[in-house]
């Protein structure tokens, strides 16, 4: 599989990159920020909402067939200039990309398109 990865913080910094992974039909999404927290995931232009408080794990299945598009925002919802961190990785463990922002009300963006 093919992944294609973005990940934008509204602070301004934007990461990109490529990976070539075989067969792996999970991904493991972790949200970590010691206050609350709001995020959507979209799969294939549908949304899911979350919300949390501190450290929060979710397993992502990949859908049957096609390609795999996946987009996580994150965003803190106070003023805190506490990390906000977003990390998305293989089923394994293996670090596909992280990113934080510590900017009061900011927000973190990951995308993937998986073939």
């Amino acid at each position: 599989m093919l992944f294609t990865l973005a990940m934008v913080t509204f602070a301004g910094v934007a990461l990109t990159g490529f990976l070539r992974q075989e067969d792996d039909d999970r991904l493991l999404l972790v949200i970590d920020y010691p206050n609350h927290w709001n995020a959507t995931i979209a799969e294939n232009g549908v949304d899911r909402s979350l919300s949390g408080f501190g450290r929060a794990e979710k397993a992502l299945l990949r859908p049957d067939g096609g390609v795999w598009s996946l987009t996580i925002r994150a965003w803190k919802l106070d003023d805190s200039t506490n990390a906000l961190t977003v990390t998305l990785k293989l089923d394994d463990g293996t670090l596909l990309r992280r990113a934080s922002t510590v900017v009061p009300y900011g927000a973190v963006e990951v995308s993937a398109d998986i073939v």
